[in-house]
């Protein structure tokens, strides 16, 4: 999608955050929304309810780099595992 900023049209996207799951819970206080169904997302007739996050049995908890929290960091190997 594109929003208009100061009469320019840029491409825009959201990110939808909610309560942890159990996974994420002992890390931070939210976390993003991660759908398996884009297409229910994308159609109109949609409500929120009928939406499914993947739950936590999709995901692992994995140590990285604390340079990935940096705005400034623009190192991409600082994704990586930590030692």
């Amino acid at each position: 999608d594109y929003s208009d900023v100061k009469g320019e049209l840029l491409p825009s996207f959201a990110i939808l955050t909610d309560e942890p799951n159990e996974l994420v819970a002992p890390y931070h206080d939210r976390m993003p929304v991660v759908l398996g169904d884009v297409e229910g997302w994308l159609d109109l007739d949609t409500t929120l309810d009928d939406l499914r996050p993947l739950g936590p049995e999709q995901f692992a908890v994995r140590a990285v780099n604390p340079a990935v929290n940096k705005v400034s960091e623009k190192n991409i190997e600082a994704i990586e595992r930590a030692a």
